[in-house]
């Protein structure tokens, strides 16, 4: 968890790669594990995807480490209920974050629209 909160926002890429994949080789479910390391795989190859994901990733640091940490403490545990509740938790969270960042650009593409109409409008009026 240390790692993921370094400056260096390639290695803590990397240890929140880490921290996903493991958690799905602990499973033992292939489909899971191939499911995650796809995932984590298509953020780095896809720019698209990670223009997404920075933006997205400035949203919610802290909560993230603390999601992890949750998560990391339910499965010392051993405690599988909790786990699910946190790593569900942490998965609705980014899905949040990502759909606010989806919900900024379209308003920003409008406003854009919007201010190209009032100038082509201010034009006609003179």
């Amino acid at each position: 968890l240390a790692a993921m909160a370094q400056d260096d926002d390639a290695a803590a890429e990397d240890a929140d790669r880490r921290f996903h994949i493991a958690i799905a080789e602990a499973t033992g479910n292939a489909m899971l594990i191939s499911a995650v390391t796809y995932a984590w795989d298509m953020r780095f190859r896809s720019p698209l995807a990670r223009q997404v994901l920075a933006k997205a990733g400035s949203l919610g640091t802290k909560e993230r480490m603390e999601e992890h940490g949750r998560i990391l403490r339910a499965l010392e545990a051993r405690n599988p209920i909790e786990a699910r509740l946190a790593m569900r938790d942490h998965l609705s969270r980014v899905i949040d974050h990502l759909l606010h960042v989806d919900e900024t650009e379209a308003v920003e593409r409008a406003r854009a629209v919007t201010a190209q109409r009032r100038r082509a409008l201010a034009r006609r009026a003179v």
